[in-house]
């Protein structure tokens, strides 16, 4: 049954102006309460989404252990901020040329259950329980914060904060970056906000709208893991885009791939055109940042230049070296 309602519904679907094609996700459950099928054919139809287009997907145990799990980290997630347990890891961006630490990107980590926790573990629960303007707040407010910090000891640097999709749904962010910014006395170009391909893609009328406000608020915007999505370029032409992180996808497979090379001299020729600076992501080795220098990408991340670490780490280690 479910096979043919995903068939009939791939039929095309001839309209005045034009013939509309859609695909359908089925979620199947068997259970004896009408409520408890309904919430379980619904997490399967999101399991069955995940997989790709036109598919099915039966609730089953592995299903109902995650959906309990997520549960749980979203019921623990909401008292995260007051008991202390979330802390903003660092990890330095540095001019190809020079090795200079130039900019900081802020990195949420979550202390639970005694295991630090990366965001790709909760941030997706964060932003599906609407926790994420919580949290994203908390983040922006600590790194802007740590800056003052920083540049109070010596370093000379700016701040990079990641934000997600949903926060630029909200055109309230620009008036929150804007308090925070003034509270510590910083100014709007010594602060990056990172975006990903997505944004470009989901929602584009929003999320410019917001964008533009940002920048002419001086607030830097960078377009993270650029190459792996499908943002056109009249999108990313059309938004005040400043940074173009290439994603460390194409920067591992130097001295592989050439392909991969000539992929990033096009990306970075392509940015130049659209007076956009790039930033190579996922640097782990001196032939990969050789490559990148010679490549023309005036900046780069990655582990050869430093793992993310909390603010005390930079503070010691600039304090060595000076």
């Amino acid at each position: 049954m479910a096979r043919r309602i995903i068939e009939r519904l791939s039929e095309p679907f001839p309209l005045s102006a034009a013939t509309a094609y859609v695909s359908a996700s089925v979620g199947i459950a068997d259970a004896e309460r009408l409520h408890d099928a309904i919430r379980e054919a619904d997490t399967a139809m999101y399991h069955a989404k995940s997989l790709g287009a036109s598919r099915y997907a039966f609730f089953d145990e592995s299903l109902r252990a995650r959906a309990t799990s997520a549960i749980e980290t979203a019921t623990a997630l909401r008292g995260a901020i007051r008991r202390g347990e979330l802390e903003v890891y660092y990890q330095p961006i540095v001019a190809t040329k020079s090795r200079k630490t130039v900019v900081y990107e802020a990195l949420v980590r979550w202390n639970w259950q005694g295991r630090v926790r990366t965001p790709n573990e909760f941030i997706p629960i964060a932003e599906s329980t609407n926790l994420i303007e919580e949290i994203g707040e908390w983040v922006l407010r600590t790194a802007i914060s740590d800056l003052v910090t920083l540049r109070a000891n010596g370093q000379d640097v700016t701040m990079s904060v990641n934000v997600s999709p949903m926060q630029l749904r909200d055109d309230s962010l620009p008036g929150i970056v804007q308090r925070v910014l003034d509270t510590f006395g910083v100014a709007g170009a010594d602060l990056a906000l990172e975006i990903t391909e997505s944004v470009l893609i989901d929602d584009v009328g929003a999320a410019k709208t917001v964008l533009d406000r940002l920048a002419a608020m001086g607030v830097l915007i960078v377009l993270d893991d650029f190459g792996i999505g499908y943002s056109s370029l009249n999108r990313l032409r059309k938004m005040p885009i400043a940074l173009l992180k290439i994603d460390k996808s194409f920067v591992h497979e130097i001295g592989v791939s050439d392909s991969d090379v000539q992929l990033i001299r096009a990306i970075t020729a392509m940015a130049s055109a659209l007076s956009v600076t790039t930033v190579a992501e996922g640097v782990e080795t001196e032939e990969q940042a050789a490559i990148i220098e010679q490549l023309d990408c005036r900046f780069a991340q990655g582990y050869l230049y430093g793992r993310p670490a909390p603010i005390a780490h930079w503070l010691l280690e600039s304090a060595q070296q000076r």
